[in-house]
């Protein structure tokens, strides 16, 4: 193989996942539609937003929990709306509202902090989703074998490996990163790395459920003929 004949196929190559990537973030909307019209998928996309907007919080302190009892002589309420936008650390703000409404629970709400996290919850519920549509989808097939179900793994195990980047930006955010100086400095971008991660792994999501409906469609065809 001449030297441009491998530039030529390295740039078809390139051509083609660039082309099919393309198609998989045109189809995202369409598809995550399909997995949130069923009541399967809105399930596991509430309680897995729900799960982890609450860990995320937990993590960064918004919500904090004491054993001792160490907010027994604390009003119910504070409220401070000049911190809204006063940034404690990279990605991290001060609380607006503090609310004590037990002796062992805090809460030191954040709007900012609360967005960061909805957002976060949200990408991570969607992957979750959209990986039990594509397993559910897998199981659908109606030809026998394990083919078409082995297939749909790497969409469902992206999915489920979504939510550890989320447990790397709580370490970052939360004070864990102070004992581990290596992380300090780059605290700034886990949130950033965050984002991108969920949003790859949600692209590549689609796109395996793509190339599963295909792969059925064409075996449909084949088996009519």
């Amino acid at each position: 193989m001449t030297a441009l004949g491998a530039v030529t196929r390295v740039m078809a190559t390139v051509g083609n996942g660039v082309d099919r990537a393309a198609g998989a973030v045109r189809d995202t909307p369409a598809t995550l539609r399909a997995a949130l019209s069923h009541r399967r998928g809105r399930r596991v996309f509430g309680i897995a937003s729900a799960v982890i907007l609450l860990l995320y919080l937990l993590a960064i302190g918004d919500i904090a929990l004491s054993a001792s009892g160490r907010w027994a002589a604390e009003p119910l309420a504070r409220v401070a709306p000049d911190a809204l936008f006063q940034s404690r650390a990279p990605w991290l703000y001060e609380p607006v509202v503090e609310l004590h409404p037990g002796a062992h629970v805090a809460v030191f709400a954040s709007p900012v902090n609360l967005l960061f996290a909805a957002i976060v919850a949200s990408l991570a519920g969607l992957n979750l989703a959209l990986a039990a549509h594509a397993a559910q989808q897998a199981v659908a097939c109606r030809r026998p074998g394990y083919s078409r179900s082995l297939a749909v793994l790497p969409a469902f195990m992206l999915g489920i490996a979504c939510c550890a980047p989320t447990f790397v930006l709580a370490l970052g955010a939360g004070t864990a990163a102070a004992i581990v100086p290596v992380l300090v400095p780059l605290r700034p971008w886990f949130y950033p790395l965050t984002l991108a991660l969920l949003l790859v792994a949600l692209v590549w999501g689609v796109y395996r459920v793509r190339t599963l409906a295909r792969a059925d469609q064409s075996g449909e065809s084949v088996a009519s003929n």
